[in-house]
């Protein structure tokens, strides 16, 4: 593939259990988005490091994925890159919440940082209060 979508690129950087766990979070986060479920169960066979550039081209991917040849309309091809730009997001929405799970004080921060901007002033300074008397 010459041109690596985003979401290719970033995916290549994940481990197999990050693999597994994206797979279940666009399961349970988007059910009812087959084009991009099927997209996906597609290349992630190639990752971690199994990349294989000639099964990895589009053409070859859109007759596998949906069974026909991609022909010369430029609609065709948008339904794959689109489908990649949506996976893209959701890949990096998966990694934020990934992080804010795992790190107790960035997710103190950025919740802090909502309950200010929401104008909850009261519960912000409850919660500061709280985060500067633990560790």
């Amino acid at each position: 593939m010459k041109k690596n979508p985003k979401f290719l690129v970033l995916m290549a950087r994940l481990d197999e259990s990050e693999l597994m766990r994206f797979e279940k979070y666009l399961h349970l986060e988007y059910p009812k988005e087959g084009n991009a479920l099927k997209v996906f169960r597609y290349y992630k066979r190639f990752f971690p490091g199994k990349e294989h550039p000639d099964r990895m081209a589009l053409p070859y991917a859109f007759r596998k994925i949906y069974g026909v040849e991609m022909g010369p309309r430029l609609s065709e091809p948008k339904k794959l890159w689109n489908t990649f730009s949506s996976l893209y997001g959701w890949l990096k929405d998966f990694l934020l919440s990934e992080k804010l799970k795992k790190d107790p004080f960035t997710s103190d921060v950025f919740w802090m940082d909502i309950l200010l901007e929401k104008g909850l002033n009261a519960e912000h300074s409850k919660q500061a209060i709280e985060s500067y008397r633990t560790t």
